[in-house]
């Protein structure tokens, strides 16, 4: 069935109460993952595994929403920037020095306008999250394609050499912390933001990790990427740099 028609076949009485529910949903997922979340301190320099092939630390900007903040991970070590980091020391035989920004809840707008620093020495690579809470918000597709070209390009501003990577929205379909049948909904509003994400920056030279339907691997809360996805996610995301 068209995607264009299911708004028409859902009627508008169960698309407000799927909003409110979405909202409900969403925000009691922010909150478990805010309440098992620790305070992590995620820059710093990841050494490679085993003698370093070059000392010049390879660096890396995170930059992102919740996922990359890593809600609902206890443990730092297992939150998405330093499992990046570790795997690209693994990978290149450098030490990785990884800084991280990133903030629940944030749009490609709020990262392009809030996130996005000048650092000195400018970073070799950059790992962005973004493009979830574009679809929860129920913004526009034309839009968020609007918005995700313009967050690459100040990111481009200020890393004009780095490689960038993109980590696509989930289609969140399965997200235990949902009831259904809001998480179809929800699904929907996400899964057609990180489908759209790779076509949008083909040519833009940023490469681009489609996560698609989870569905299992979510953490404790029940809505984030957990401990065993995370090293997953930055596997797919090495893999791509390589």
């Amino acid at each position: 069935m068209p995607r264009g028609r299911l708004a028409l076949l859902l009627g508008p009485g169960l698309l407000v109460g799927g909003a409110i529910g979405n909202v409900v949903g969403v925000v009691g997922a922010r909150r478990t993952a805010r309440r098992l979340r620790l305070p992590h301190e995620l820059d710093g320099l990841v050494p490679p595994p085993g003698p370093a092939v070059d000392t010049t630390p390879l660096r890396l900007l995170t930059l992102g929403d919740s996922a990359m903040a890593g809600d609902g991970i206890q443990d730092p070590d297992l939150t998405l920037p330093r499992q990046v980091a570790s795997r690209l020391a693994e990978a290149t035989g450098r030490p990785v020095h990884v800084e991280q920004r990133a903030v629940s809840g944030h749009t490609t707008v709020d990262v392009a306008g809030q996130l996005v620093p000048a650092p000195q020495p400018a970073p070799d690579v950059v790992v962005v999250s973004a493009g979830v809470n574009d679809g929860l918000k129920r913004r526009p597709l034309r839009t968020i394609r609007r918005d995700t070209v313009a967050m690459v390009h100040t990111i481009r501003d200020v890393a004009p050499d780095a490689r960038i990577v993109l980590v696509g929205a989930p289609d969140l379909r399965h997200a235990p912390a949902l009831p259904q049948p809001l998480r179809r909904l929800v699904g929907f509003l996400t899964g057609r933001v990180g489908r759209a994400q790779a076509s949008w920056l083909a040519t833009h030279g940023v490469d681009v990790v489609e996560i698609g339907t989870p569905a299992s691997d979510f953490g404790p809360d029940g809505f984030h990427p957990g401990p065993t996805a995370t090293p997953m996610i930055a596997g797919w995301i090495v893999d791509r740099l390589a």
